[in-house]
């Protein structure tokens, strides 16, 4: 199963002045069979590592400049 959490932006020269979101393109989900026989410690920080590589994408890819 994907997940592909939203992600909130808080974009340069937004006149509403306030946050932007979108969905993320990548999967960010953490095999949990691999990750208990890899003996990994903490899933979230996993999770964390994946969102933080798929809004990495997504600025990337649209040139969002954040505040």
């Amino acid at each position: 199963m994907a997940y592909h959490p939203t992600i909130e932006f808080f974009v340069t020269g937004d006149p509403t002045g306030y946050s932007k979101v979108f969905q993320a393109e990548l999967d960010c989900e953490v095999n949990q069979m691999n990750w208990l026989l890899e003996e990994h410690e903490n899933i979230n920080e996993e999770i964390a590592k994946k969102v933080g590589v798929a809004k990495a994408d997504l600025i990337n890819k649209y040139n969002i400049e954040e505040i």
